[in-house]
């Protein structure tokens, strides 16, 4: 559900052609790159089944899900240490910077979120859910509009991003 939100993100991200690298058709490749990693560390997110509650404790299941979500965050940081690397051209350093924090952002909060889940604390558990989905709402609407700013065309993909919003308000 978060991850459908993010990956629909995404999508706008590389609809638009942003740009990046030394030159703005290099940046573009670059950036491309990023999306579409992170894209697939998100889609291998979405579609990793839940540990199954047959056989299991409920603590067996939440530190189940605790240890992937920090091998899968491991993955996500090294994405923003490549992010990182990237040299904008000067059009394009908002963007850049938007697209940075919504990566280094979900890492932060999504470690907070996996220590809820050892603490067996479901009031902070449902409290950083809350907090990771606000943080991914407010950083994918900064990146569009940065991205609009930049030049590049985002009305379909808002309304994308918007539909995804609205199904994952139906699904908490």
């Amino acid at each position: 559900m978060i991850r459908r939100l993010v990956l629909s993100s995404l999508c706008l991200l590389i609809a638009t052609g942003c740009r990046s690298g030394l030159t703005e058709q290099e940046y573009s490749n670059q950036f491309k790159a990023s999306a579409e990693k992170y894209l697939a560390l998100a889609r291998e997110v979405a579609n990793k089944p839940l540990p199954n509650k047959t056989g299991l404790t409920r603590e067996e299941r939440y530190a189940a899900l605790a240890a992937f979500l920090r091998e899968n965050n491991q993955k996500f940081r090294a994405l923003a240490l490549e992010i990182k690397k990237l040299q904008p051209p000067a059009p394009y350093q908002n963007v850049h910077t938007a697209w940075l924090e919504l990566v280094e952002g979900q890492v932060s909060r999504e470690e907070q979120y996996a220590a809820s889940l050892d603490s067996l604390d479901k009031a902070k558990r449902d409290q950083l859910s809350e907090e990771l989905f606000t943080f991914l709402r407010s950083q994918g609407e900064k990146l569009l509009d940065e991205i609009e700013k930049a030049g590049g065309d985002v009305a379909k993909t808002k309304a994308t991003f918007e539909k995804s919003m609205q199904e994952y308000t139906k699904t908490q």
